[in-house]
């Protein structure tokens, strides 16, 4: 009898991922955050130093909502390939990492203008979609790090991150 409810308890566990998977792999804003953020992002815009600004708007609305996604989807200290998806026009960006949780905290902070931009086209996407329209995935776990680069450029190929994404390398 024990076996049974736990089988009914779990399909309707999986049965609720199910219907909210939308919202499991990405950050989830409120409302009235979505309106304090775009207020915001036009005071910031009109600052001549925006970062100190930029880190503070991390800092309150996306740091422990990050910290949340990567505890959530078990990605602190995994090593492999990961995927970022900009919901609104589905550009991918795939990448790898040895702790796949750290690079989506560094991509995350990046792509809200906390720290600097480097060269990547995903950064500006961040910026002006909004961490709260992409998806993060872990694509593959890989064992060692002399997979890593092989297994990305595969992942890249097969999602078309360069040629229709965000990934340049």
């Amino acid at each position: 009898m024990q076996d049974k409810e736990h089988a009914v308890i779990a399909g309707n566990e999986r049965k609720e991922k199910l219907k909210n998977k939308d919202n499991f792999y990405k950050i989830t804003l409120s409302t009235v955050e979505d309106i304090e953020l775009e207020e915001l992002e036009i005071a910031i815009s009109k600052l001549t130093n925006a970062m100190p600004f930029r880190k503070a708007v991390y800092d309150v609305y996306y740091k422990n909502k990050m910290l949340s996604l990567v505890k959530r989807l078990k990605a602190s200290g995994v090593m492999g390939i990961y995927k970022i998806t900009n919901i609104l026009n589905e550009k991918v960006y795939v990448g790898q990492g040895v702790d796949i949780g750290n690079r989506w905290k560094q991509h995350a902070k990046r792509g809200c203008g906390a720290e600097a931009m480097t060269g990547s086209k995903l950064y500006p996407a961040l910026l002006e979609y909004g961490l709260s329209n992409f998806t993060f995935e872990i694509v593959q776990i890989v064992g060692t790090k002399a997979e890593l680069s092989e297994l990305e450029q595969y992942w890249q190929k097969f999602y078309g991150a360069k040629s229709f994404g965000y990934s340049i390398k």
